[in-house]
């Protein structure tokens, strides 16, 4: 899949102007425990690709890639019907298969919802334990 890169990071972090409190980083946030290694992983990846804006929200597929050396596929759910995608999705959770989902882009920022209150531009991983089904 590639040849390793090492890649050296500081933990000198973005936070906005305004902020000194810790809490107002600029992108990924720490962890609810305080740990850092998501934002510090996040810096990392955009010295990597050559800056934070090319890090697009709501991809993951990019970066469990880099994470990993594994290929990732991209499975827009408009191509499935509402049967079809759940059939695919526990298929593909019996087989091991990592899965994560994005929310568009909309006509927003990320600080904006769709009808059903999820926000736009954002990932997030689906957990593997649950069975889902349909009814």
């Amino acid at each position: 899949m590639g040849i390793p890169v090492t890649v050296t990071v500081d933990d000198y972090l973005p936070f906005w102007a305004s902020s000194w409190s810790g809490s107002d980083l600029i992108f990924a946030k720490k962890s609810s425990d305080g740990a850092l290694w998501a934002p510090i992983l996040e810096k990392a990846a955009a010295k990597l690709f050559g800056n934070y804006e090319i890090l697009e929200a709501g991809n993951m597929g990019p970066a469990i890639q880099t994470l990993t050396g594994s290929p990732y596929y991209n499975y827009p759910h408009t191509d499935y019907s509402v049967n079809a995608l759940w059939e695919f999705v526990n298929e593909k959770f019996n087989q091991g298969w990592m899965i994560t989902v994005g929310t568009p882009y909309g006509n927003g920022s990320d600080k904006d919802s769709n009808e059903l209150g999820i926000a736009f531009r954002h990932a997030f991983t689906v957990n593997g334990t649950v069975q889902l089904s349909n009814g």
